[in-house]
């Protein structure tokens, strides 16, 4: 049979101190957390550059009225730095504008 059974954890590659298994343990659903979000941003943020090398003005702008929040979202939580996601709006919001002009 494959995979886990009941009971059975996944073993964490790390040492035997009680403190080394919680941090391992830790750094993984901190993992985990952080790839599902940056997921979600790498795929708004590759709609708006898409729409915007396609030369759609309102798919654009509406990819990048869905991006903006997501963006945001994923500073707050943490996952990337603030001052990343005002980066990544304010280039994507100029890319948008430069195609309206």
């Amino acid at each position: 049979m494959a995979g886990k059974t009941a009971g059975q954890k996944k073993k964490l590659h790390t040492g035997r101190h009680a403190s080394a298994i919680k941090r391992a343990r830790q750094s993984e659903n901190r993992r985990r957390y952080n790839r599902k979000y940056m997921k979600v941003l790498r795929e708004a943020v590759k709609a708006v550059r898409v729409a915007v090398g396609g030369k759609q003005l309102t798919d654009a702008k509406t990819a990048l009225k869905a991006a903006i929040p997501v963006i945001a979202q994923t500073a707050r939580r943490g996952v990337i730095p603030k001052p990343r996601a005002a980066r990544q709006i304010s280039r994507l919001t100029t890319a948008v504008n430069k195609l309206a002009a």
